[in-house]
């Protein structure tokens, strides 16, 4: 059997429907919670590697409270340099860009030039110069995803563009034939997201003003069941193109 080895930064952000399409496709899940300072063990002993999200970002590598980022830079270089799958969401899409040559800066307004955060469902749009046929295969386009970051990723030049959002251009890419980034996040059910409103609610309010909470769980209410095959598919389609001696 694989196994998957999935890096946590935040107890609320698990790898959600990862796991239960890792479930279809024989793969045992490993989680390790790098903010509780779990040991990270060798990449040798798997077969792919998921990155997850995380309130804090590349700005913070080097921040003493963050010392797990540099150990996940290695093991992300590591990885890579064994050819062993990974998926990057979020903060884990910024740390495979950054491995190679990427940056990020914040998401400006597109009117005021000022930052201001991507946070809500909107759909991506897929870049038409991209080889992509493996990543949309049955699925019903666009896709509305959950946005929620304050940042862009400034993509290394080896880096293939697949997707993006009307706010954000680096949405999901790829590097290499082993490495793909999601700075959205396809993984999370209903549940997950009323937690994240709760428990982030100055962060949304930021961006969406004071009637964020309202704005955001009618949102959910219209697109996350909405959404739920498109979202299980796609990451079917990933991890079809990630282990391709996958069979139905």
């Amino acid at each position: 059997m694989k196994r998957l080895l999935v890096l946590q930064h935040l107890e609320r952000e698990g790898p959600g429907i990862f796991k239960d399409v890792a479930n279809e496709f024989h793969i045992d899940v490993h989680i390790v919670r790098t903010d509780m300072s779990h040991e990270i063990p060798s990449i040798k002993d798997y077969q792919g590697l998921l990155v997850l999200g995380g309130p804090m970002g590349i700005s913070d590598i080097g921040n003493p409270k963050f010392d797990f980022l540099t150990q996940e830079i290695h093991i992300i270089k590591e990885a890579q340099s064994k050819h062993i799958p990974i998926i990057g969401v979020c903060l884990g899409a910024q740390l495979i860009s950054h491995v190679s040559g990427g940056s990020i800066q914040k998401l400006l307004d597109q009117d005021s030039q000022k930052p201001l955060a991507e946070i809500g469902w909107s759909p991506i749009y897929l870049n038409k110069k991209a080889h992509i046929s493996t990543f949309i295969e049955h699925l019903s386009l666009p896709l509305h995803v959950l946005h929620w970051h304050e940042d862009r990723i400034c993509l290394p030049s080896s880096a293939s563009l697949i997707a993006s959002s009307d706010r954000c251009k680096e949405q999901f890419f790829q590097i290499g034939s082993n490495s793909i980034g999601l700075q959205f996040h396809v993984e999370i059910e209903y549940q997950d997201i009323m937690r994240w409103i709760d428990e982030d609610i100055d962060f949304i309010m930021s961006a969406l003003g004071s009637d964020a909470k309202k704005i955001l769980v009618n949102q959910l209410d219209e697109f996350c069941e909405q959404t739920r095959h498109n979202r299980f598919q796609l990451i079917r389609n990933i991890f079809r193109y990630l282990w391709t001696d996958y069979t139905d």
